[in-house]
């Protein structure tokens, strides 16, 4: 298997997956008239049955300016976000100014099916509602998260020799505390960056996206996203999204080995 060009493999359901987090983010120009509850309650409307929470956030920037050794602010205008929740929190729904966001955390997931779904119904409220003109980027990324000492001592088995790295090597192996890697890869749907390793407890590379755990953990982290200004069609990019999710599906399948789908398939 090419998993950079090859098309991707049958779904392989895993009942004890470890899935930590799905997201697809798309990002349009700024709409300052997201801001404004007139404008978002329409939109509100059409998910409401699927995230019936609602929380707001108003955050307000400031920009710094370095000036004969004083360091001045100027306040910028504040952003508010809308974040929908469904009734019992592993699915959110993210709308600001310039992106829109689908995520659920473990325990949400079920298929890529029905998170594709899920998207395109978001996409289609976003166009009729909203009305973005044009899409600058879309991207979905999912991040497999392994942890506690039985599975960390088989993580040796669980994936290719070549993302294993130090953390497989006889002797060095058992002093390794911290150990991350990363590829940019070119894809036909775009891009896919991949990391994976060995995080320690307490940290994480991404506060937004991976919390800290309080033990050590193994990440496999594949983010696939296209780039470039193109025209606000929800069909056209949903067709893209289902892409860019088989691509990392298809990087995934060829990362993990027997073991992995044999721990994990419940």
């Amino acid at each position: 298997m090419n998993p950079c060009i090859d098309p991707p493999p049958l779904e392989m359901p895993l009942a004890q997956a470890p899935l930590d987090f799905v997201i697809c983010q798309v990002r349009f120009p700024t709409m300052f008239k997201i801001g404004k509850d007139e404008y978002v309650v329409n939109f509100q409307e059409a998910l409401g049955t699927v995230y019936p929470l609602v929380e707001t956030q108003v955050i307000q920037a400031f920009q710094f300016l370095a000036v004969g050794g004083e360091t001045p602010s100027a306040q910028q205008p504040a952003t508010k976000t809308y974040r929908f929740h469904s009734p019992d929190h592993p699915w959110s729904l993210t709308l600001a100014p310039d992106f829109m966001s689908l995520q659920t955390r473990q325990g949400g997931y079920s298929s890529r099916t029905d998170f594709l779904a899920r998207l395109r119904q978001a996409l289609e409220a976003l166009e009729t509602h909203i009305k973005p003109s044009h899409c600058t980027r879309l991207g979905i990324r999912y991040l497999d998260r392994i942890k506690g000492e039985d599975a960390l001592a088989k993580v040796g088995t669980f994936f290719r020799p070549e993302l294993l790295g130090l953390r497989d090597e006889q002797v060095l192996g058992r002093k390794v505390r911290q150990f991350l890697s990363q590829a940019v890869l070119d894809v036909p749907e775009g891009t896919l960056a991949v990391r994976w390793g060995v995080l320690p407890a307490n940290q994480t590379i991404d506060p937004v996206m991976i919390q800290p755990e309080s033990q050590e953990s193994w990440i496999l982290d594949l983010d696939a996203y296209r780039e470039g200004i193109e025209p606000f069609q929800a069909d056209q990019l949903a067709i893209a999204a289902k892409g860019l999710a088989e691509r990392v599906y298809t990087f995934f399948r060829w990362s993990v080995m027997p073991p992995f789908d044999a721990q994990f398939r419940g």
